[in-house]
């Protein structure tokens, strides 16, 4: 689990967003500690100022990665969080 200054590759050498907490589990990934190229698990704390970006561009790209199973969003103002699934590794689903 890594939760600040890592990136996540979602285009080689040019999507790289700071997602506010990752789970890997793949070998190489465990041994960086700058980029992680197959994350399984990506969370965003959404904020006024980040709550547009995060359901739209940034989850745009990030389902577009096949290692990613899940989605999870977090409101910090209401009790709320939403988890999006990767249905039989092919589809992305809301729960």
């Amino acid at each position: 689990m890594f939760t600040e200054n890592i990136e996540v590759e979602v285009v080689r050498d040019e999507y790289l967003p700071y997602p506010d907490v990752i789970f890997t589990c793949h070998p190489f990934d465990l041994q960086s500690r700058l980029i992680i190229r197959q994350p399984s698990l990506l969370v965003e704390v959404l904020s006024d100022s980040s709550e547009k970006k995060d359901r739209g561009f940034k989850w745009l790209q990030y389902k577009t990665m096949p290692s990613l199973l899940y989605y999870l969003l977090v409101d910090q103002y209401v009790t709320s969080v939403e988890l999006f699934s990767r249905v039989e590794n092919t589809d992305v689903s809301e729960l």
